[in-house]
């Protein structure tokens, strides 16, 4: 991304009624009641190109930001207008206030993963399994989901075993599903297709290590599973 010569700095200061300073030096960060650059969407992990909004609540204020890991100073970039993100980067930014006092450096980290790309942490094989009793059964259920980057497809394999507490009796099969998946921020959703029905669901979503956690809230109650990476 093209950078503003230090000449164009300290003219876009003037341009915004304030005082200039030494091409290259940074500013004391977090004082004067300057407030830091807010991002508007903020950080996460998206599936297409997001345009970034950076403000400021403290008004007559210039905003400054770099997307190369730089601390910002008034020799960074000059935010004029939204920030196109089409692959995955962090943006800092501060503001500079009257008397070029700056506020505290803020950031945000913005995760492009374009429709099923192959460098999204979903995709591979993640397994849960699961056991409850209830309405006099012992339910087990181990499911295996497959997510493939090559068009964004995923499958599902449930194993069940249902046991009558009572009798002991067994129903054990399978039920397997296929369809497609995306990404937006911290939202999963999936439209899949098992036993002849199809039907779409959205889930945010959290990676730690080698588990995945989905968390729905769709019917009203919060529904929580935790998958394992498997090799």
């Amino acid at each position: 991304m093209r950078r503003i010569p230090s000449t164009f700095a300290g003219l876009a200061l003037a341009l915004f009624g304030l005082a200039s300073c030494d091409s290259g030096s940074s500013t004391s960060p977090g004082t004067g009641g300057v407030s830091a650059p807010s991002f508007s969407p903020a950080g996460g992990t998206f599936s297409s190109a997001q345009s970034v909004t950076l403000t400021s609540s403290t008004s007559g204020t210039a905003i400054f930001y770099s997307t190369d890991g730089a601390t910002p100073t008034i020799t960074s970039t000059l935010y004029v207008q939204p920030i196109s993100v089409t692959s995955s980067e962090t943006i800092k930014a501060i503001a500079i206030g009257a008397g070029a006092v700056s506020s505290s450096v803020s950031s945000a980290t913005y995760t492009i993963q374009t429709g099923g790309s192959s460098n999204s942490p979903l995709v591979g094989t993640w397994k849960e399994i699961s056991s409850d009793t209830s309405d006099g059964y012992r339910n087990i259920d181990t499911v295996t989901l497959v997510f493939v980057a090559n068009g964004a497809s995923f499958t599902l394999t449930d194993h069940y075993r249902y046991t009558e507490i009572s009798s002991g009796q067994a129903d054990v099969g399978v039920v397997t599903g296929t369809g497609t998946w995306s990404v937006s921020g911290n939202n999963l959703t999936t439209t899949a297709t098992i036993d002849g029905e199809t039907s779409t669901s959205t889930k945010t979503f959290s990676i730690s290590g080698n588990k995945l956690t989905t968390v729905d809230n769709s019917n009203g109650t919060t529904e929580t599973d935790i998958f394992t990476k498997q090799p």
